[in-house]
């Protein structure tokens, strides 16, 4: 997770996503948890940082529904097409996170800067690995759900139920 621009680190916090509704989140949700665990602004910033820090955030939630919107639109698609048997396949999130994490940093390159400090080029960037994580897990979380809904719904299949069984 990429830390917080403050002294002090605490315990990284942990997210739940709780619905009744069938099938994955919606992008919007995801978006909203995975920009709560990249972006923070102290109580005690500027009102300059707070601003500037909202409007990042404003960013940074449309470049993430993007992102999810995307991924969820490709794995409907392919469970379209192969059914049971995309339960083996590769995420296939790697590229989308690539671009997603660059399109972040372009973000806080923009929007972060508070006299000669870049706070894109001093957190972002170097800790662009991180970002990915945060991103990845997140995508990769979206696609799971996904497929273990789709296998719900074919559990008559013994591809589905191996799959269930096997990713508890």
């Amino acid at each position: 997770m990429l830390a917080p621009a403050k002294a002090d680190h605490g315990a990284l916090p942990f997210y739940v996503l709780s619905s009744n509704v069938p099938g994955d989140h919606p992008p919007d949700q995801w978006a909203d948890i995975t920009t709560q665990q990249i972006i923070s602004v102290s109580d005690n910033a500027s009102d300059e940082r707070k601003r500037k820090t909202g409007l990042f955030k404003a960013e940074v939630r449309e470049i993430l529904i993007a992102a999810f919107k995307g991924q969820q639109f490709v794995e409907q698609q392919k469970l379209a097409e192969k059914g049971c048997d995309r339960y083996t396949d590769d995420y296939g999130i790697d590229q989308r996170v690539i671009n997603t994490s660059e399109r972040i940093i372009t973000a806080a390159r923009e929007y972060l800067v508070f006299g000669s400090t870049n706070l894109g080029d001093l957190y972002y960037a170097p800790n662009r690995t991180a970002l990915c994580n945060v991103i990845g897990t997140n995508l990769a979380t979206s696609v799971m759900i996904t497929r273990k809904w789709h296998a719900h719904e074919r559990d008559s299949d013994p591809r589905a139920i191996r799959f269930l069984t096997q990713n508890r």
